[in-house]
């Protein structure tokens, strides 16, 4: 039987340990597609963020339909879902590729 020239950092495969319990935390979170109504309350809220001061209203009233029919399909209220999805959205507009949104 052949023997590894691996050091005790890596496993019998060869694969640095360091190095596959990072990634296994990463696989973690995309383990499960987001639901499309997620993506959408998701897109309204990033919407809502960056449009002008004009058209301000009509945004914050989509993001409340969208919101209202999400939390509808989730069956909850509106506020658990936007404390339970409020951590995704930063991986949203990174998966989007968006621009990141200046803080003024």
């Amino acid at each position: 039987m052949r023997r590894s020239n691996c050091s005790g950092f890596c496993s019998e495969a060869g694969i640095p340990r360091l190095l596959s319990t990072k990634w296994k935390r990463f696989v973690s979170v995309f383990l499960m597609p987001r639901p499309e109504y997620i993506a959408r309350l998701h897109g309204a809220f990033y919407d809502l963020r960056t449009c002008e001061p004009a058209p301000r209203p009509a945004m914050l009233k989509r993001y409340k339909e969208v919101l209202v029919e999400a939390a509808n399909t989730a069956g909850c209220s509106e506020a658990s879902l936007q404390a339970a999805v409020a951590s995704d959205y930063a991986a949203w507009v990174k998966q989007e590729r968006l621009p990141r949104i200046d803080r003024r």
